[in-house]
C-alpha cells in the first residue's frame, strides 16, 4: 500500500490573529509580572531606607533628647544635596542619605519627606510607594499625628498654629437640622494647659474643612487646668451625619478676641452673668446690659460658670428702656433657674401639724416670684413667673401655664416661644404647655421697664421683715432672648448641650503641625 503524504494544514487569517492575541497576552503578562516585581523590589528598598533613617534618628535622639528640627516638610535628598540643616545634624549618625530611585529635584514626589513638631520632640518621615501610590511612614510616639496633607486630613488653618483637635458633635445629640447654632464647648484638657497662651487668645475654631474660621466667645479659660468654656457659632448642625469642627491653639503671637457675632442677628440679649460685680454685660452687639439693684449677689456658682443670686427681698437686674425691645412681635427665651426653697413651718400657714413648702425666706407671704418681665402693652406686663404650684409665661389671657413646678434647689432649664399662632413653654427637655390662640401684637412698648429677677409688683418690707415679696429667690444663669420664634429643635438641642456639655461632644487626638 502506498501511503499518501500528509497535507499541510492551512491556517486561516482568523486563527493566526487568535494565536497572535494569545502570544501577546502571554507577553504582556510576563512583562507586567516582571514590572510589578521591579515595583515591589523598589518599594521594599524604600521601606528599608526609611527604617535606616528611623534608626539613625533614634540614635540622634538618645544623645540630644530631641530630633533635628525641620519646621516644614523637607525632601531629605534635596537637603543632602544642599548640605542643609538635616544633613548637618545627621552626618555623624548615617553614612549617606538614601535616594529614591525616581528622585527628581525638579519634582520631588518620590523622595523621603521629613518634618518635626513640638520643638523637635516629635518627628515623622513618609515616602510615596509606587504600588497604588500608598504612603509609608514612620514616626516618634506622638509623631503619627503630625499633619502631612497627604493622608486625607482636613486642611490646616495656618502654620502659625502648631496644634489642633477635631471635635465631633454626634448627630444623635442634635434634635433637628439647625443653622448658626451657638454650641457650648466644655473641655478640661492638659494639652491646652501646656500649649495654649495663658490668656487663651490663641484659641480659635474652624469648620470641618479645617480652614473656615468660626465665631467664638470664651466665657472661661483656666491656663492651669486647661478648663475651657466657650460658645462657638456652628453654621449648620445635621441629624443625618455627625458634625465636626476643629479647635486650634499654640500660637504665641495670636490675639483672638471674643466676637459678638457669635450670637446671630436675631438675638436681642445674651447674659452669661459671669461678672463678680457691677454691670452684667450683654454678649450681643445690642448693649442690653443689666444694672444690679438691691444688693444682688454676683459671682455665685452657676449652671455653666457663674450666676446671679437673688435674696427674695428686693434684688433684681434693671435692663432699663432699650430700643432693641420695641415692636418685637415674636420671641424666644431661655434661662437656667435654681429656685431656693425648703420645708419650714411658717406661722401664718401652720394648721395642726401640717407643714407647707416655703419659697425663699421663712415667714414671707409667698404668692409668685418673677424670673423676668417687661411692660408690653395696655394689657399689662409680659412675664415669666414661678410659684410652688406652677410656672407661667405671658400676659393675662395670653398666658401659658405649666402645672409642673420647678424643682427646688435644682437647676431647671426653662424656655418659651411666642410665634405668630402659638405659644409654647418648655421645661427640662419637655414641651409642657401649648396655647394656640396667640394674638399678634408688640411685645414691648416704649418707655416701659424690663427686669430680670422680679415680678412687676415691688416687695413689701416693713421693719426688716418681708411681708410680701415678688422678687425671685435663688440663682439664675445663662439668660437669652431672641426676636424670632426659634424651632423646638433649637430648644431641645440647647437643653442637651447645656445640661451636660462634656458629654455633648467627642474630642479627637491632638494633631501637630
Amino acid at each position: 500500500m502506498i501511503e499518501k503524504p500528509l497535507e499541510k494544514r492551512q491556517f486561516s487569517l482568523l486563527e493566526i490573529l487568535a494565536y497572535l492575541l494569545v502570544i501577546s497576552i502571554l507577553f504582556l503578562a510576563i512583562f507586567f509580572f516582571f514590572r510589578g516585581l521591579q515595583v515591589q523590589i523598589r518599594d521594599r528598598q524604600r521601606i528599608e531606607n526609611v527604617k535606616i533613617l528611623e534608626q539613625a534618628l533614634e540614635n540622634y535622639f538618645q544623645e540630644n533628647k530631641k530630633y533635628p528640627q525641620v519646621s516644614e516638610w523637607q525632601c531629605l535628598e534635596k537637603d543632602a544635596q544642599l548640605k542643609g540643616a538635616f544633613w548637618q545634624e545627621m552626618k555623624h549618625y548615617i553614612q549617606e542619605i538614601p535616594q529614591d530611585p525616581f528622585y527628581d529635584p525638579a519634582n520631588p514626589i518620590f523622595c523621603y519627606h521629613y518634618k518635626t513638631a513640638d520643638g523637635g520632640k516629635e518627628y515623622k518621615i513618609y515616602v510615596t510607594l509606587e504600588k497604588r501610590k500608598k504612603i509609608y511612614q514612620v514616626f516618634s510616639p506622638r509623631g503619627k499625628n503630625i499633619f502631612t496633607g497627604k493622608l486625607g486630613e482636613a486642611t490646616w488653618f495656618n502654620s502659625a498654629w502648631k496644634f489642633r483637635k477635631r471635635i465631633k458633635i454626634p448627630k444623635e445629640k442634635v434634635a433637628g437640622d439647625l443653622e448658626n447654632f451657638p454650641v457650648l464647648i466644655y473641655l478640661k484638657d492638659e494639652n491646652l494647659a501646656k500649649r495654649a497662651k495663658s490668656d487663651g487668645t490663641d484659641i480659635l475654631f474652624t469648620g470641618s474643612d479645617g480652614k473656615t474660621l468660626l465665631k467664638r466667645e470664651i466665657e472661661k479659660y483656666d491656663s492651669q487646668t486647661g478648663e475651657l468654656i466657650v460658645w462657638v457659632k456652628v453654621p449648620s448642625l445635621s441629624i443625618i451625619e455627625d458634625n465636626e469642627i476643629y479647635l486650634y491653639y499654640g500660637n504665641p503671637q495670636a490675639i483672638q478676641v471674643n466676637d459678638k457675632e457669635t450670637w446671630d442677628e436675631n438675638f436681642l440679649m445674651v447674659h452669661h452673668f459671669k461678672e463678680t460685680f457691677g454691670t452684667t454685660t450683654d454678649a450681643t452687639a445690642n448693649g442690653n446690659d443689666g444694672i444690679p439693684e438691691g444688693g444682688l449677689e454676683q459671682g455665685a456658682e452657676g449652671k455653666i460658670f457663674r450666676g446671679v443670686k437673688f435674696d427674695g427681698r428686693d434684688d433684681y437686674l434693671n435692663l432699663g428702656n432699650k430700643e432693641s425691645f420695641y415692636q418685637v412681635e415674636n420671641l424666644t427665651f431661655q434661662i437656667w433657674v435654681r429656685p431656693k426653697g425648703e420645708k419650714k413651718a411658717a406661722s401664718s400657714e401652720v394648721r395642726g401639724d401640717k407643714k407647707e413648702k416655703i419659697f425663699g425666706l421663712e415667714g414671707a407671704e409667698y404668692k409668685k416670684r418673677g424670673i423676668f418681665g417687661w411692660e408690653g402693652s395696655d394689657s399689662g406686663p409680659w412675664q415669666l413667673v414661678t410659684s410652688l404650684s406652677e410656672t407661667s409665661f405671658g400676659i393675662r389671657d395670653q398666658k401659658i401655664i405649666s402645672e409642673n413646678p420647678l424643682e427646688l434647689n435644682q437647676w431647671n432649664f426653662v424656655a418659651g416661644v411666642i410665634g405668630e399662632k402659638q405659644m409654647t413653654l418648655f421645661i427640662n427637655g419637655k414641651e409642657t404647655s401649648i396655647k394656640i390662640s396667640h394674638r399678634k401684637e408688640p411685645l414691648r412698648r416704649e418707655e416701659k421697664f424690663a427686669e430680670i429677677g422680679r415680678y412687676y409688683r415691688e416687695s413689701s418690707i416693713y421693719q426688716e421683715k418681708v411681708w410680701k415679696s415678688y422678687t425671685f429667690s435663688g440663682i439664675l444663669d445663662e439668660f437669652r432672648l431672641s426676636r424670632v420664634a426659634r424651632p423646638l429643635a433649637w430648644l431641645e438641642t440647647s437643653y442637651q448641650n447645656q445640661k451636660d456639655p462634656s458629654t455633648f461632644i467627642e474630642t479627637g487626638e491632638e494633631e501637630l503641625y
